[in-house]
Protein backbone atom coordinates (compact mmCIF):
# COMPACT_ATOMS: atom_id res chain seq x y z
CA UNK A 1 0.00 0.00 0.00
CA UNK A 2 1.21 3.47 -0.93
CA UNK A 3 0.87 5.01 2.47
CA UNK A 4 2.83 2.74 4.50
CA UNK A 5 5.71 3.72 2.19
CA UNK A 6 5.58 6.91 1.77
CA UNK A 7 3.14 8.27 5.10
CA UNK A 8 0.39 9.01 2.03
CA UNK A 9 -1.78 7.96 -0.34
CA UNK A 10 -1.37 10.99 -2.84
CA UNK A 11 0.28 9.96 -6.48
CA UNK A 12 1.34 12.03 -8.69
CA UNK A 13 -0.65 12.09 -12.00
CA UNK A 14 2.84 11.27 -14.26
CA UNK A 15 3.17 8.02 -12.16
CA UNK A 16 0.66 6.18 -14.66
CA UNK A 17 -1.52 4.42 -14.82
CA UNK A 18 -2.35 4.77 -11.42
CA UNK A 19 -1.51 8.24 -11.52
CA UNK A 20 -3.90 8.96 -13.83
CA UNK A 21 -6.68 6.54 -12.11
CA UNK A 22 -6.01 8.40 -9.25
CA UNK A 23 -6.77 12.10 -11.16
CA UNK A 24 -9.87 10.29 -12.50
CA UNK A 25 -11.61 9.46 -9.19
CA UNK A 26 -10.79 12.82 -7.98
CA UNK A 27 -12.46 14.34 -10.81
CA UNK A 28 -15.38 12.00 -10.39
CA UNK A 29 -16.23 13.11 -7.27
CA UNK A 30 -16.54 16.11 -8.14
CA UNK A 31 -19.44 15.74 -9.79
CA UNK A 32 -20.48 12.86 -7.67
CA UNK A 33 -21.13 15.54 -4.98
CA UNK A 34 -22.69 17.39 -7.15
CA UNK A 35 -24.96 15.02 -7.94
CA UNK A 36 -24.03 14.36 -11.66
CA UNK A 37 -23.44 11.37 -13.72
CA UNK A 38 -20.20 9.72 -13.39
CA UNK A 39 -18.20 6.35 -12.80
CA UNK A 40 -17.92 6.93 -9.09
CA UNK A 41 -20.59 4.75 -6.75
CA UNK A 42 -21.18 5.61 -3.37
CA UNK A 43 -19.67 1.85 -2.63
CA UNK A 44 -16.69 3.30 -4.21
CA UNK A 45 -16.27 6.45 -2.59
CA UNK A 46 -16.82 4.17 1.01
CA UNK A 47 -13.48 1.80 -0.59
CA UNK A 48 -11.89 4.39 -1.52
CA UNK A 49 -12.12 6.14 2.10
CA UNK A 50 -11.10 3.10 3.37
CA UNK A 51 -7.69 3.48 2.26
CA UNK A 52 -7.96 6.88 3.33
CA UNK A 53 -7.99 8.08 -0.47
CA UNK A 54 -6.86 12.10 -0.69
CA UNK A 55 -10.30 13.39 -2.69
CA UNK A 56 -8.72 16.92 -2.42
CA UNK A 57 -4.36 17.16 -2.46
CA UNK A 58 -3.07 19.83 -0.62
CA UNK A 59 -1.07 22.14 -2.17
CA UNK A 60 1.57 23.37 0.26
CA UNK A 61 2.33 19.86 0.81
CA UNK A 62 3.06 19.29 -2.66
CA UNK A 63 6.18 21.53 -2.88
CA UNK A 64 7.85 19.62 -0.28
CA UNK A 65 6.88 16.42 -2.31
CA UNK A 66 8.20 17.63 -5.27
CA UNK A 67 11.94 17.61 -3.69
CA UNK A 68 11.50 13.93 -2.94
CA UNK A 69 12.43 11.18 -5.26
CA UNK A 70 9.42 9.61 -6.65
CA UNK A 71 11.25 7.46 -9.28
CA UNK A 72 10.60 4.17 -7.25
CA UNK A 73 7.32 4.98 -6.54
CA UNK A 74 5.37 2.34 -5.76
CA UNK A 75 7.65 -0.05 -6.19
CA UNK A 76 7.86 -1.49 -2.30
CA UNK A 77 5.33 -4.31 -1.07
CA UNK A 78 4.60 -2.95 2.09
CA UNK A 79 2.28 -5.28 2.98
CA UNK A 80 4.58 -7.69 4.85
CA UNK A 81 6.52 -6.93 7.72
Amino acid sequence: MLGCQYGHCDVPQKYSPLGKFVANQREYYKAFLQGQPCALTEEKVDLLNSIDFTWKVDRSRLRHRRSVDTSGFGTKDCTSK
